[in-house]
């Protein structure tokens, strides 16, 4: 009888060593993005023009005369910014 139990103790560990999952607090890979990076940003911020990109609604957010506009086109006054190329 005791040699049942020792020998069902051991089954019972080796399933919870092998089956159950081990790392999952473990940190990502380096190469791996942030975690919810993509649903977290919304907003690309352009400094040099004091303006922000919504990727959600593909709208410029920019400010003139201390009010704030959304469009979807470049606004007027950044259409010399070439933006494929802007570091």
């Amino acid at each position: 009888m005791k040699s049942k139990q020792i020998f069902i103790s051991i089954i019972i560990t080796l399933i919870a060593i092998f089956v159950l999952p081990t790392g999952l607090n473990a940190a990502p890979p380096p190469w791996a993005p942030a975690q919810g990076y993509n649903e977290k940003t919304t907003h690309i911020f352009l400094p040099d023009q004091n303006m922000y990109y919504d990727l959600n609604t593909s709208e410029y957010i920019y400010e003139e005369n201390g009010q704030w506009f959304k469009s979807l086109y470049v606004p007027e006054k950044f259409s010399y910014v070439d933006f494929r190329n802007a570091n």
